[in-house]
């Protein structure tokens, strides 16, 4: 209802939940209007969110709302807002407002967010303007996502493989075998099985059983054969039991049927009573 009346009065809405009494009903009132409020005059909508004081969770997913719609038409001035936010509602709300802006603007969102001091938020924000540059400009967010702190590294290229395979899965693959073994190209090779998973599972399969022997490969394994398992859980099932090492094998098996048993417990139970409980790793 007030949301309705927000649309031909908005004033006579703010009005009317501000006069109602401190509690539940007034919050939830309150949170409903704030994407009427911020389409009208986001700096208003933003006073209003903070003078209510309504719980964290609701200020933050109002937040979250308010920045990411401001995001899209007056980058700017939501940063500058931004900026004044309490540390731990500016890292959290970071995100979504960089991921806003990178849409449209991608290469300014990055400058923002080279700009900004060492903190979570940093980390949120250049995982969210790589990530989207990723999708229009891969190279350059490839070549960005290598010059971000080390602290930050590995998740930061890791969102950068991800939307890269979605639009190109063999320039994705060829800049990962490009980088140095560690940490970083373990998460970009997760993820671009992961991604690679999700269209051509048994090729991503390849990918994996081709890298050598260690913990990037098992772990691979295991990803993909989770994602496989999502949309077609007895194919994936019958190429792990075709796997050669029984560890990896068990537990790619375990991921399976962890998937299974959401989706299709009596399909699950039926599969796992013919699966030696050696391999299942049950002793």
């Amino acid at each position: 209802m007030v949301t309705g009346w927000a649309d031909n009065d908005l004033d006579g809405a703010l009005a009317y939940v501000q006069s109602m009494p401190k509690g539940k009903e007034r919050s939830s009132l309150a949170m409903a209007l704030v994407n009427n409020l911020t389409e009208q005059d986001p700096s208003r909508a933003l006073a209003f969110i903070q003078l209510e004081k309504t719980d964290a969770n609701s200020a933050n997913s109002s937040l979250r709302s308010l920045f990411a719609m401001w995001g899209r038409t007056d980058p700017q001035s939501a940063a500058q807002k931004l900026m004044t936010l309490p540390a731990t509602q500016r890292d959290y709300v970071m995100r979504y407002f960089v991921s806003a802006w990178a849409k449209d603007a991608p290469e300014a969102a990055l400058a923002f967010v080279q700009s900004l001091p060492n903190s979570n938020g940093k980390r949120y924000a250049f995982t969210a303007a790589l990530g989207e540059l990723a999708l229009t400009n891969p190279e350059l967010a490839a070549q960005e996502s290598l010059k971000v702190s080390a602290a930050y590294r590995r998740d930061v290229v890791g969102a950068v493989v991800s939307n890269w395979a979605e639009k190109d899965l063999n320039g994705a693959r060829n800049f990962v075998h490009s980088l140095t073994e560690g940490p970083v190209k373990q998460r970009a090779l997760t993820n671009l099985g992961n991604k690679w998973a999700q269209t051509d599972p048994l090729g991503a399969a390849d990918f994996a059983l081709q890298l050598p022997n260690g913990s990037t490969r098992n772990g691979l394994i295991r990803s993909v054969a989770s994602v496989w398992s999502q949309s077609d859980p007895l194919g994936a099932m019958q190429w792990a039991n075709g796997l050669p090492d029984n560890s990896t094998k068990s537990s790619s098996m375990q991921a399976i049927v962890t998937n299974m048993a959401s989706r299709d417990p009596a399909n699950a139970a039926k599969w796992i009573e013919q699966i030696p409980s050696s391999v299942l790793g049950v002793k």
